[in-house]
C-alpha cells in the first residue's frame, strides 16, 4: 500500500501539467512551442534526478531517497504554483522533475526487497493499479479546481488562479506520503545485508514477523543471516569486488566524501556496462527511451488535443468529418483570443475535454488489474512485446480516424497498453540485476526513458502546427521497434535456495 501510494504520487506529480498546458496559456502567453518546453522541462529535471538518486539508492538507502525525493517534489510544487512568469515556472517544474523520478525510479527496488521470489512480480504489477488511479486522480481534481472563478493578486506580477491551486494540491500527496515513509516504515533488509549491515537487517525482520504473525519477538526463529554472496561483482581472480566506502566513526572531509561517491558511481557503472550485464542494460534503455518517448508525450498532451478536437467541431458542426488526426491539429488555440477573457472555462461549456481525459484514464483499469495474472502465465518478455507493438500500431492508426469518437477509442487503446508497459520492464529490470546495482539500473533505464520523453515533447510541439504526421508515425514505428527487442530480453530465474537471504539457528 506505501509502495502503491508513492506510485500514485508519482503518477500524479508526473501529470499534473496536462491540464495546466490548456488553463496557463493566458498568464503566460503561451505558444504549441512554448508548451512542449513546459512538457519537457520537468523530463530534463527527471534525466539529471534518476542517475543521482540511483546511485545514491544503492549507497545511502532506499528509503531516504523516497523521502527526500518526495518532500523536494512537494517544496517545488508549492513554488510553481507561485511562479509569476513563464522562467520562473519553468525552473520549478525542473525541481519537480528532479525530485519525483527519485520515488518513481526507487519504489520498484524497495518493494522488490521485502518480497520473495514467487510473490515478486505479481506484486510489482499491482503498483500499476495505483498508477492508473493517480492517473485519473488528476483530471477529476482538475475537473474540480480549474473550472472555479477566482482570482487573487498579492503582488501586481502574480495573479493567483484557480490552475495555480490545482499545482499546488497535486503536489500535497508527495508531502504527505513521504512522512509517513519516514516515521512508519524501514530500511529494506535485503539493502542493509547487502551493505553488511547484518545486525539492522536482522532486527528490520524481526519487526516483519512481529507484524505480520502478531507474536513476541523472542519467537522470531532466525539468528543470523546468510551474506549475499552471489550479489557480488568479481574481480577478475575470483575475489568479491567492494565499492569504495566510509568507515563507521571515520570523519573524512566534504570534498574526500565527494570524491568517495564519484568512486562509488564508477564502479557501478563498470560493472553495468561490464560482461553479459552491459547487453541488458542497452536493452532495457532502448526499450523505455521508445516507451516513454511516445507515451508521456501523448500523455501530456492528451488535454492540449482534445481540447483542438473540442474547438475543431465548434468551427465546423458537431458532426464534422476529418481525414486524420493531424487535419485536427491545424487548429491553433490563440492566446489572444476571447477565450483567454475566463481561463477557467478554457476546456468549454460541457467540459468535455475533462471527461474524455478521465475515460481515457480508467481504460488501463482492466490491463492494470490483469498484469499480475498475464505476467505469470504467459512471461514479462511477452507480454511487455505485445503492450509495445499494439500500442504502436493504435498510434500509427490515428492517421485512419474520422471522428472524435474513433480518436477517443484509439486513445483509450494507446493509453491501456504503454500505460503498463514501463511497469513490465521494471519488473523485468529487477529480476536481471543484483541488489547492488538494481536501483542505478532501473534508474539509468528511467533516465534513458525520459530523454525520449524530452525529444518526444519537443518534437510534437516544433511540428504539431507544421507537420504533426512526422512525430506521430515516428512515435507509432519506435514503439513496434522497441517492443520487438524486448524478445532479447532473459527469463527470469527464482533465487538459488543456498542464495536464501536467511538461514536458521544452528
Amino acid at each position: 500500500m506505501i509502495c502503491g501510494s508513492v506510485y500514485m504520487t508519482c503518477a500524479i506529480g508526473t501529470t499534473t501539467l496536462s491540464f495546466v498546458l490548456p488553463a496557463a496559456e493566458c498568464d503566460f502567453t503561451l505558444d504549441s512551442a512554448n508548451k512542449g518546453e513546459i512538457n519537457a522541462t520537468p523530463l530534463v529535471g527527471m534525466i539529471f534526478g534518476s542517475y543521482v538518486w540511483g546511485s545514491m539508492a544503492d549507497t545511502q538507502g532506499r528509503k531516504k531517497v523516497l523521502v527526500i525525493s518526495l518532500t523536494m517534489d512537494f517544496i517545488a510544487g508549492l513554488l510553481s504554483s507561485l511562479a509569476p512568469n513563464f522562467i520562473t515556472f519553468l525552473i520549478c517544474r525542473f525541481f519537480n522533475g528532479f525530485g519525483i523520478i527519485g520515488a518513481t525510479s526507487v519504489c520498484f527496488p524497495y518493494l522488490s526487497e521485502f518480497l520473495a521470489f514467487k510473490h515478486r512480480d505479481l506484486n510489482l504489477c499491482r503498483l500499476e493499479i495505483f498508477w492508473v488511479l493517480g492517473v485519473c486522480a488528476v483530471p477529476g481534481l482538475a475537473w474540480l479546481l480549474i473550472p472555479l472563478k477566482f482570482t487573487w493578486t498579492p503582488y501586481p506580477e502574480l495573479t493567483f488562479r484557480s490552475w495555480r491551486l490545482f499545482v499546488f494540491f497535486c503536489g500535497v500527496p508527495s508531502l504527505i506520503i513521504g512522512l509517513t515513509l519516514h516515521f512508519c516504515f524501514h530500511e529494506t533488509p535485503k539493502f542493509l545485508l547487502s551493505q553488511g549491515h547484518h545486525d539492522e537487517a536482522l532486527a528490520v525482520l524481526r519487526k516483519v514477523f512481529v507484524f505480520n504473525k502478531r507474536r513476541d519477538p523472542s519467537e522470531y526463529c532466525v539468528r543470523r543471516l546468510a551474506a549475499e554472496t552471489h550479489n557480488l561483482q568479481l574481480n577478475e581472480d575470483g575475489s568479491p569486488m567492494h565499492f569504495p566506502h566510509e568507515h563507521k566513526g571515520e570523519k573524512a572531509s566534504l570534498g574526500r566524501r565527494i570524491v568517495l561517491r564519484l568512486e562509488v558511481l564508477w564502479d557501478q557503472n563498470v560493472a553495468l556496462f561490464s560482461g553479459p550485464l552491459a547487453k541488458y542494460t542497452l536493452l532495457a534503455c532502448f526499450i523505455d527511451f521508445g516507451i516513454m518517448s511516445s507515451y508521456y508525450t501523448l500523455m501530456l498532451w492528451f488535454p492540449e488535443l482534445l481540447e483542438r478536437f473540442h474547438s475543431y467541431n465548434n468551427l465546423h458542426g458537431g458532426d464534422a468529418q476529418v481525414s486524420g488526426v493531424c487535419d485536427v491539429m491545424g487548429v491553433v488555440l490563440d492566446p489572444g483570443a476571447n477565450n483567454c477573457t475566463s481561463p477557467e472555462h478554457v476546456h468549454g461549456p460541457d467540459n468535455d475535454v475533462y471527461l474524455h481525459t478521465l475515460i481515457i484514464g480508467l481504460s488501463c483499469l482492466p490491463t492494470s488489474f490483469m498484469l499480475g495474472y498475464l505476467v505469470r502465465k504467459i512471461g514479462t518478455r511477452i507480454m511487455l512485446m505485445l503492450f509495445m507493438t499494439t500500442s504502436g500500431i493504435a498510434i500509427l492508426c490515428l492517421h485512419l480516424i474520422h471522428n472524435e469518437m474513433q480518436n477517443l477509442v484509439l486513445s483509450c487503446v494507446f493509453e491501456a497498453l504503454a500505460s503498463v508497459a514501463e511497469a513490465t520492464l521494471f519488473c523485468a529490470v529487477v529480476h536481471i540485476f543484483p541488489t547492488h546495482l538494481r536501483a542505478l539500473a532501473v534508474s539509468l533505464t528511467v533516465t534513458c526513458g525520459r530523454i525520449g520523453a524530452v525529444l518526444g515533447n519537443i518534437l510534437l510541439g516544433v511540428l504539431l502546427d507544421l507537420s504533426c504526421e512526422v512525430p506521430i508515425t515516428t512515435f507509432g514505428v519506435l514503439l513496434v521497434a522497441s517492443g520487438l527487442l524486448c524478445l532479447a530480453l532473459p527469463k527470469p530465474s527464482g533465487d538459488h535456495p543456498r542464495h536464501s537471504i536467511c538461514s536458521h539457528a544452528l
